[in-house]
This record gives structure tokens, C-alpha cells and sequence, in this order.
């Protein structure tokens, strides 16, 4: 019986570190990309031109749209 004990908190161990790994990835991702459209939104000149290059950087079609 302990040695079921013991596998399955290894198991839901690695599984708990793999989903903050992931977690963590999906944050920095995000504030990169958000910092990287600020920096967009400061270097333009225009907002056609933020539109522009964030469509670029992006490839979201729902910026397109607005």
C-alpha cells in the first residue's frame, strides 16, 4: 500500500510542476508581448500605424477589423 502511496505523489508531484512550468512560460510570453506592443504604441507615429505594425507582430486578424 505505501508503494501506491508513494508512486501516486510522485506522479501528482511532477504533474503540479509541469502545469506551474507551463504556467509560468504562458506569463512571461504574455508580458513580453504586451511589453512589445507598448514599445510599438511609443515608437509610432500614428494610430493607423500601431494598427499596422501590431497586425504584424500579432498576425491577429481582429486588430485588422478595427
Amino acid at each position: 500500500m505505501s508503494a501506491l502511496v508513494t508512486e501516486h505523489f510522485v506522479l501528482q508531484s511532477a504533474a503540479s510542476s509541469t502545469i506551474s512550468e507551463s504556467g509560468s512560460r504562458v506569463a512571461i510570453y504574455l508580458s513580453a508581448l504586451s511589453s512589445g506592443l507598448v514599445a510599438i504604441g511609443f515608437a509610432s507615429s500614428s494610430p493607423q500605424e500601431v494598427r499596422a505594425r501590431a497586425l504584424r507582430v500579432t498576425g491577429s486578424a481582429a486588430l485588422a477589423e478595427a
